[in-house]
């Protein structure tokens, strides 16, 4: 097991698409920040690069950005039919995956965490200032980390099922949003009063990013329990799927 995460960490750091993929991450922030500036600027308010952090998530467009990476990370040794190769060596199809699952796991995280710190930095270099760092706040970024450990789960789970990097794509950035759409609309239709919508990691994520945001209680309990439910899903099944899987 170490020495398969020797592996895919090598590759990682050898691979092209981390550094363009998360680069659009930066630049979305850069203008995003740029534009927030230029409105706050109409109305005479100094931003808050504190409270800036708690949308740096959604202005950077992170969840198709990790959807986008973890589909070329996992995928890419299905798509080279290199994963022969790797079983060859002794290696259990269980330790294969579950080396890929913690190395991208880490990387979803410490971008997270890069994005956070920039978004401030950001923020302070185009004139914010440092405000007070309420707990709310705290929890709020905590949580936001919990739910991209939820969405790394969803997009790591479905990658795998799917083993091909042009079908992971379209299911990590539109098949879950498509899936939720359409039992929306069901329930809609047979006029059932239950918002599907706010079970999606996405949308949970969202209410986080906004000092206004969804933090109820019925929020709150959401945001932890909803995470760990993808997790053992999509990991789960992904697991199943990948012990079967002819390569």
């Amino acid at each position: 097991m170490i020495n398969l995460l020797r592996f895919e960490w090598r590759k990682l750091w050898r691979s092209k698409s981390l550094y363009i993929v998360f680069s659009i991450g930066l630049i979305s922030i850069i203008l995003s920040m740029l534009l927030s500036k230029i409105v706050l600027e109409i109305f005479n308010t100094t931003p808050n690069a504190t409270q800036s952090m708690l949308s740096v998530l959604t202005m950077s467009n992170f969840v198709s950005l990790l959807g986008i990476y973890i589909a070329i990370f996992v995928c890419d040794d299905f798509s080279q039919h290199t994963i022969k190769n790797i079983y060859a060596r002794g290696y259990s199809r269980s330790a294969v995956y579950f080396s890929k699952y913690l190395i991208s796991l880490f990387v979803s995280l410490a971008v997270a965490l890069l994005y956070l710190g920039f978004g401030f930095l950001c923020a302070l270099v185009l004139g914010g200032y440092v405000g007070d760092m309420p707990a709310d706040l705290w929890r709020d970024l905590v949580l936001q980390l919990w739910v991209v450990v939820g969405l790394h789960g969803l997009f790591f789970g479905l990658s795998m099922m799917v083993g091909k990097i042009a079908g992971s794509l379209a299911m990590n950035l539109v098949g879950i949003t498509v899936v939720f759409g359409l039992l929306s609309l069901i329930f809609q239709i047979a006029k059932v009063d239950f918002d599907i919508m706010r079970y999606e990691l996405e949308m949970i994520l969202g209410g986080l990013a906004h000092v206004s945001g969804d933090v109820s209680h019925p929020g709150l309990v959401r945001a932890i329990v909803m995470p760990i439910c993808y997790v053992i899903v999509f990991v789960g099944g992904g697991w199943l799927v990948n012990r079967r899987r002819d390569v």
